[in-house]
């Protein structure tokens, strides 16, 4: 038996590493929300503010992306607008409500970043992800957000992740904690309804938990005050089930939500109390109607302020409410917030030779002293498609040089 031989050539070697390259890094297709734009009118885009790289598929998409996406202006502002002009855009800054005018200008010739050219339109090369469930679709699932600037309750925006597609949710059974020092809040939601939209803001998604913390479920203290000078300041004194309680100001619990049923439509009741720091709670109750057809034909919403003793029913007859045991109030003295970092999963990369699709690692998020940071990928991997391109034109010469030497 004779074996053969083949000069190992340096030549060789490159184009065996080249043709390697391309078959691992075959056709690369990113994953885009479920309303991202797919497709141009014509082969152009739209820039914000006459700024090279923010530029967008169309001036709707640009002015909000600007703003609460890409952080043009900054954190804490959102945009609105369409067509082009010097004020197309209007953006407003979320913690005072002040507007800014901002110009949306239209470049033809070119497509924007992730789009290529396709005839007369430029097409997005990503992969949508999954549509959110419709407005109104529950789930019972506890999920937590921390970090949210202000005091705010349940009612707060939030996100949750379904399939894969980041989904905004209001929350309609949980309790939110508020903390003086740090001036944030955390809610902890049991079970939320999908509003119908997506949530392109990463930093409002909430993380799975398994149970909420017994720091802020509602337990009994062990020595029951019995007036509010028995609290310390920035609480309020209350009665639950006739346990007398020293709550935190601005805790906030969902009283649940019903919803009665005729054959002419149906009334859906929900109830959210607040705690006061005076020893009284303030119960909002909106109230929905709905004709046969599922259409609104009424909403509206009610205030209260009582004392809290749901187990004496402020001295009313009838079924003593119970909403379970009270939340403890933490008297020990304010430290330092850890170094949280929310946990994100491993990135999944595809290593299968002969795959057409591979998706981009989804963001890398955490918090750092009371700020959110995000780890964004879409750059390189926009920059690997480039690269791609390139390496596939240079293995085509140097194989075709090859086989003509030959």
């Amino acid at each position: 038996m004779k074996w053969s031989s083949t000069p190992c050539s340096p030549l060789f070697w490159l184009q065996a590493c080249l043709l390697f390259f391309c078959f691992l890094n075959s056709a690369h297709s990113a994953m885009c929300s479920p309303d991202a734009v797919l497709s141009t009118p014509s082969v152009g885009f739209y820039r914000i503010a006459g700024v090279s790289g923010y530029d967008y598929p169309s001036a709707s998409s640009g002015c909000s992306s600007a703003a609460s996406v890409d952080k043009f202006w900054g954190a804490g502002y959102t945009g609105s607008g369409s067509g082009t002009g010097p004020s197309a855009c209007v953006v407003t800054k979320t913690s005072d409500g002040t507007t800014n005018p901002v110009s949306i200008g239209f470049v033809a010739g070119s497509c924007p970043s992730g789009f290529v050219v396709s005839g007369s339109q430029c097409v997005n090369t990503c992969t949508p992800l999954p549509p959110c469930p419709g407005e109104g679709t529950s789930k019972k699932d506890t999920v937590s957000l921390s970090g949210i600037a202000g005091q705010q309750g349940i009612g707060a925006s939030m996100c949750a992740d379904s399939g894969g597609s980041n989904c905004g949710i209001k929350c309609t059974s949980g309790i939110a904690s508020y903390n003086d020092v740090s001036g944030q809040s955390s809610v902890y939601c049991e079970s939320y309804t999908f509003t119908g939209s997506s949530c392109s803001d990463s930093s409002l998604v909430a993380t799975p938990v398994s149970t909420v913390p017994s720091t802020i479920k509602a337990t009994p203290v062990n020595d029951p005050p019995k007036s509010r000078e028995d609290c310390p300041g920035g609480s309020g004194f209350a009665q639950v089930n006739n346990v007398g309680m020293c709550l935190p100001s601005g805790t906030q619990f969902s009283g649940g939500s019903s919803t009665t049923t005729s054959t002419s439509g149906s009334v859906t009741t929900t109830s959210t109390t607040t705690v006061n720091p005076g020893g009284t709670n303030t119960t909002t109750t909106t109230t929905t109607y709905k004709d046969g057809s599922g259409n609104v034909t009424y909403s509206g919403t009610t205030t209260g302020t009582d004392g809290i003793n749901q187990a004496g029913n402020n001295g009313q007859s009838g079924e003593k409410l119970n909403l379970g045991d009270a939340p403890v109030f933490d008297q020990s003295l304010p430290t330092e917030t850890n170094f949280n970092i929310k946990a994100q999963g491993n990135p999944v990369f595809s290593t299968e030779i002969f795959a057409t699709t591979a998706s981009c690692p989804a963001p890398i998020t955490f918090s750092a002293m009371g700020k959110d940071f995000s780890i964004d990928f879409s750059p390189i991997c926009a920059l690997a498609d480039i690269i791609r391109g390139i390496v596939l034109m240079l293995s085509a010469i140097v194989a075709m040089r090859a086989v003509v030497t030959k």
